[in-house]
């Protein structure tokens, strides 16, 4: 829906807007969708892990999406703290700090709920 009119957009308005938005989350994001898994792998192998199992459990696999979500938001407030001279999306880096917030919030949760059913914490 445009915004400004409220007309249904077709598809090439779509896919123009969201080429658009790419382009200014990603000179914000820089390839984050990248980096973090590098950054994931640089902290495992520094830990000597080579090869990493993940079991086909929700909890496990929760928690592995919500390290690519956070990193995506770290690498997006390192950007703007550092490197960016301005941010091309309306989003204060505050703002992304705060975002973070809800992110960390479940990963507790998750680590506890682990914890009481494992007996142990992650």
């Amino acid at each position: 829906m445009d915004e400004q009119t409220q007309d249904p957009r077709d598809a090439l308005e779509v896919l123009a807007d969201s080429a658009d938005l790419y382009e200014r989350k990603n000179a914000d994001y820089g390839d984050s969708w990248k980096l973090v898994g590098e950054l994931l792998a640089t902290i495992l192998q520094h830990q000597g892990v080579d090869e990493l199992t993940i079991p086909v459990e929700a909890n496990a696999l929760n928690s592995l999406g919500l390290f690519f979500r956070r990193g995506d938001k770290f690498t997006r407030e390192v950007n703007g703290w550092f490197a960016a001279d301005e941010l091309q999306v309306n989003e204060s880096i505050a703002e992304t700090h705060n975002d973070d917030v809800p992110y960390a919030a479940m990963h507790t949760e998750l680590a506890e709920e682990a914890a009481a059913t494992d007996g142990e914490d992650q």
